[in-house]
């Protein structure tokens, strides 16, 4: 027979329980041991400024180098006043710009026509300003015909699916009450027991 976890008695038992110091220990150990080795096998940073503006170069030339004169600017031309291009001669008009004419117009119809078939959206509601509008979904309704079929009075046969009288139902109907375990042990030794 196997022993169980819980049956061994409670002084052989491992007591080896993880608390939170433990990690905290082990940090604080792992920690000191670095800075241990870094301060024992590392060197100083030393950073200087002036040797690493000499050594960036752009196209051979120190990008940093103060004894160059920054280059001159030109200088910018004042801006030039706008003057609006004359006005197209009136005897040259073409057919195309009366054609791009028609349809500036018909477009600002089709706005105008669109701003007023949109109503004005109402902001404020109270008993002053109401106005019913009815539904706006309704569905129309369906006669619904009844079938004959079902309307039918018949009697109907009734069907209980996977109950079947088997032997061991009868074999083992003495022992115990239905459903319970010396019933299903029953059952499976007499299956057992014919099973081909």
């Amino acid at each position: 027979m196997k022993a169980d976890q819980d049956d061994i008695p409670e002084y052989i038992r491992n007591r080896k329980k993880e608390s939170p110091w433990r990690f905290v220990a082990i940090l604080g150990i792992g920690s000191a041991v670095f800075w241990a080795l870094a301060m024992m096998f590392g060197k100083p940073i030393v950073i200087d400024i002036n040797q690493i503006k000499k050594g960036i170069h752009v196209s051979g030339t120190p990008w940093f180098n103060q004894d160059q004169e920054k280059p001159h600017e030109k200088p910018v031309d004042p801006p030039q006043h706008y003057q609006p291009p004359p006005p197209p001669n009136p005897t040259r008009t073409t057919v195309r710009s009366e054609a791009i004419q028609r349809k500036i117009e018909l477009l600002e119809d089709s706005l105008k026509k669109d701003t007023e078939a949109t109503p004005e959206k109402q902001t404020v509601f109270n008993d002053r300003n109401y106005k019913p509008s009815g539904a706006r979904n309704i569905v129309q309704a369906t006669r619904v015909v009844q079938d004959e079929q079902r309307t039918s009075t018949t009697p109907k046969e009734i069907v209980v699916v996977g109950k079947e009288n088997r032997p061991e139902d009868w074999v083992c109907s003495y022992v115990g009450k239905e459903g319970s375990i010396k019933r299903r042990e029953c059952k499976m030794r007499y299956q057992l027991n014919n099973r081909n």
